[in-house]
């Protein structure tokens, strides 16, 4: 692994051990979830206090309180106490903190930051600043904010590779593992050389084949996934026993439903990458609740979308008579991400250079995004809105050959929310915004015209 980047995530976990208590705050996502997982079980091994606290978004409406929380104890600590003394409390984002430095200097604790996004600051805003982009890593595809939190805790105790397994569920929750390349690669093969992952290449389905095919969303095939006739009859027509799992197939079964799948997508005019990487590496773990990684990343995506992140945390600290619940509110969220999809068409506006649509559900706007940009509309990027009382929070998704062609999502949507007084940002193939409702039109004129900059498009 990159020496430097090592040096500095050994300096945070020492500064981890010596706290007498730790405050965590983490994102909400798959990601964000796996990271503060890493970190909270790396810390209750050493026998160290901790409150975490998720968020949706870091922004000084969510993040004030948490401030004031922390200043106050600050300010009834001893007198002879001082920033940084292993006494105090430090403080701890996964996730999130890099953009934001204005809200991270209003915090008077030692301060950590554990984030993959591209950074605005280096060290001079929080006392440890931890991310890739520093030390010559693209944050976006070789290691996501989980795999960081890995990082720095293998750095506490080798005794915690074995939580490789929830690193790469975080990496599979950003899109990262089409294929694992970089530092992912890396915490994949040492997960596996401990005997924690076993990797191997096929469909990622972990139901019966007739679950699978039905809530299929990753890929999204048009006339089998939420269409129990649909799924009947592809089954039929190749023969398969719909109570059969993927991995009790035998290879030329295997082969059958991966071409079907495959010729289906190409029908209904999907993305050339996204078809290609449907047969990737399926990990297989052997110390989590459940047995492969991108089971763990939907079930994990599934609970923070839906606000259960207590629920989340208990499966990702392997609290098996939970996952009973936890899998209810994956099928529920699934079947939302379904019927959002099943009526997307009618909804979508297209202007030259994006498409958005105006989502009936906030939690899964962004999802929806991502599957319409990869299996549906691959020639654009799109956008989700949600209007909640005077803002309009906006999800947007690209592809791999939009990003091969220039796109970059994260500053596309960060300049232009900033054009009309909102705030936004994130990585080049995901990312996000929040802007006044005003300024609805003003934005998506501003969007349009960037993203076809980029593309190379005239405006």
């Amino acid at each position: 692994m990159n020496k430097r980047l090592l040096k500095k995530a050994k300096e945070i976990g020492e500064v981890l051990s010596k706290s007498k208590f730790v405050r965590c705050v983490s994102h909400n996502d798959a990601d964000g979830l796996s990271a503060a997982s890493i970190g909270c079980n790396s810390l209750i091994r050493e026998n160290i206090p901790f409150h975490l606290s998720i968020l949706e978004n870091l922004n000084p409406d969510s993040v004030n309180e948490i401030i004031e929380e922390v200043n106050q104890r600050k300010n009834n600590a001893p007198e002879n106490s001082s920033k940084g003394c292993a006494d105090e409390e430090t403080v701890v984002f996964f996730d999130m903190g890099s953009g934001q430095p204005s809200i991270i200097k209003k915090l008077e604790k030692t301060t950590v930051i554990i984030d993959h996004h591209p950074p605005l600051y280096k060290d001079e805003v929080a006392d440890y600043h931890l991310n890739p982009h520093h030390f010559g890593v693209d944050g976006s595809s070789e290691i996501s904010a989980s795999g960081m939190s890995y990082i720095v805790a293998r750095e506490m105790s080798r005794d915690n590779i074995d939580l490789a397994g929830q690193a790469i569920a975080g990496a599979i929750g950003d899109m990262q593992h089409r294929p694992f390349k970089g530092l992912n690669l890396e915490i994949l093969n040492e997960g596996r050389e401990k005997g924690y992952i076993e990797a191997k290449k096929g469909l990622k389905f972990y139901g019966t084949l007739k679950e699978s095919l039905f809530e299929s969303t990753e890929p999204y095939i048009k006339k089998i996934s939420g269409n129990k006739i649909g799924v009947e009859k592809i089954l039929d027509k190749i023969s398969l026993n719909g109570e059969s799992k993927y991995w009790e197939l035998g290879e030329e079964k295997k082969r059958r439903l991966t071409n079907i799948i495959v010729l289906l997508l190409v029908e209904q005019g999907s993305d050339f990458n996204a078809i290609s990487e449907i047969v990737g590496d399926i990990c297989l773990l052997d110390k989590e609740v459940v047995s492969t990684a991108s089971h763990l990343a939907s079930l994990i995506n599934a609970c923070g979308k839906s606000k259960e992140y207590g629920l989340a945390l208990s499966i990702l600290l392997r609290k098996n008579r939970y996952l009973e619940d936890a899998e209810e509110l994956q099928k529920d969220f699934k079947g939302s991400i379904l019927k959002e999809l099943k009526n997307l068409e009618e909804k979508i506006v297209d202007r030259k250079n994006i498409k958005y649509f105006v989502a009936d559900n906030s939690s899964v706007k962004g999802s929806v995004a991502g599957i319409s940009t990869s299996y549906l509309w691959p020639d654009k990027p799109m956008l989700g809105l949600v209007k909640k009382n005077n803002h309009i929070n906006i999800s947007a998704r690209g592809n791999d050959s939009l990003i091969q062609r220039g796109l970059d999502l994260s500053s596309a949507m960060s300049e232009s929310a900033d054009k009309v007084g909102g705030r936004g940002g994130g990585h080049d193939i995901a990312s996000g915004a929040r802007i006044p409702s005003h300024a609805l039109y003003e934005f998506i004129k501003a969007i349009d015209a960037k993203v076809g900059d980029q593309l190379g498009e005239e405006n």
